[in-house]
């Protein structure tokens, strides 16, 4: 088990990086002047980080567990073949979903926005081209890290899929933004657009003609069924902020913090659902709801950090905002973290227990339960507050 200060320390680490996420709300609160060209834009975004953290977890997940237990060397060649299928796998899984994510955010779009069926068909090149752009180069940057935070001696458990959440955050933004803006910007832009979405499905077909391997069938098809599970949730963030947008865009601050507040309670219950995954991997306790017993020493500084951090953004948010958006850190952070660090202990635990693989569930499920849960309590915080001022 972990111990009580190392693990505050790294703790504290990981929600000041999660700090980035500064930069992907300023691009996106940037984009919302767009709005009224491509209102799907806030529809599918909350959808694309869940889906693009919910993916990078899955491999942070795998890569720590497989670093601890001797699947993966800790070196960029020469390494084993559960390593490349892995990589292969992740790189598949991200161009499906991507596909899904546009056919969806389409066919929502349809209802939300009445749009004719031929209008904005762009919708669905668009996000599987930011898709595909976001997972190569935060694929790449996860290895590295995962590799160098090994040698190095710190926890791939506890640092890892933190820094690569806000990382892909920011990834996943820039890649949307640039192609959205490419659309609006140059007669190009559409044809860029295609291009890329196209050489996404080319390449994923070259990846499985040339991997085709039994492992990276099983890593694939576990992964794209948690996918699939949590898709559905993602979504639900994605319309609420969409039904919300007349007050978000009087709001803007709300758009600028919003990927930190869910990058960091995502981190938090990742960090706890990804030690309970290795502890259970090796054997340090039962797979027991009653187990959690053993996980206080881990809790309790997670609760300890986190609660003090959305305090400092709720008083940092004070000092250049309305007084009602100071509030909303702080107490979205009170009643989300004990509710996420426990959820991530339940699917931790029922994953174990059915014998399924719990780094292709715990990571997925919790990223996604925390945006979703963090995104209705800050809308009914908003609007809680604003009908009390």
């Amino acid at each position: 088990m972990k111990s009580y200060i190392p693990l505050l320390s790294q703790a504290t680490l990981i929600l000041l990086i999660d700090l980035l996420g500064l930069l992907a709300g300023s691009i996106v609160s940037d984009l919302m002047r767009l709005i009224g060209i491509f209102p799907w834009i806030l529809l599918s975004y909350p959808a694309m980080l869940s889906a693009r953290g919910a993916i990078n977890g899955v491999l942070c997940g795998r890569l720590s567990t497989a670093l601890h237990v001797g699947l993966i060397r800790s070196k960029f060649r020469n390494n084993t073949e559960y390593f490349y299928s892995l990589i292969s796998s992740i790189i598949i899984i991200s161009i499906v979903i991507g596909f899904l994510l546009g056919s969806f955010t389409y066919l929502i779009s349809l209802v939300i926005f009445r749009y004719d069926i031929l209008k904005n068909v762009i919708i669905l090149p668009t996000i599987l081209s930011a898709m595909f752009l976001a997972s190569t180069i935060s694929v790449l940057t996860t290895i590295t890290l995962a590799i160098f935070t090994f040698k190095k001696g710190l926890d791939p458990d506890v640092i890892l899929y933190p820094i690569m959440s806000s990382l892909a955050d920011i990834i996943v933004t820039i890649c949307y933004a640039f192609l959205v803006q490419a659309l609006l910007s140059f007669k190009a832009g559409y044809l860029l657009v295609w291009s890329i979405s196209l050489s996404s499905i080319f390449s994923s077909l070259i990846i499985i003609r040339m991997s085709r391997t039994d492992i990276l069938k099983t890593i694939t098809l576990s992964i794209l069924r948690s996918m699939l599970f949590v898709l559905p949730i993602e979504y639900v963030a994605g319309v609420l902020l969409t039904r919300a947008r007349g007050m978000l865009g009087r709001y803007s601050e709300i758009m600028i913090i919003y990927p930190v507040l869910i990058d960091s309670l995502g981190d938090l219950g990742s960090a706890l659902g990804s030690i309970t995954t290795t502890n259970l991997a090796l054997g340090y306790f039962p797979p027991s709801f009653r187990s959690i017993r053993y996980m206080i020493v881990v809790l309790t500084p997670l609760l300890l950090v986190g609660n003090i951090y959305y305090f400092l953004i709720s008083v940092v948010l004070g000092l250049v905002s309305d007084t009602i958006m100071a509030k909303i850190p702080f107490f979205a952070g009170f009643i989300t973290i004990p509710l996420v660090l426990v959820i991530a202990f339940i699917i931790a635990i029922i994953g174990y227990r059915k014998g399924l693989d719990p780094d292709d569930y715990v990571n997925p499920l919790v990223s996604c339960i925390a945006d979703t849960i963090m995104t209705g309590v800050v809308v009914s915080l908003l609007l809680f507050l604003m009908n009390k001022a």
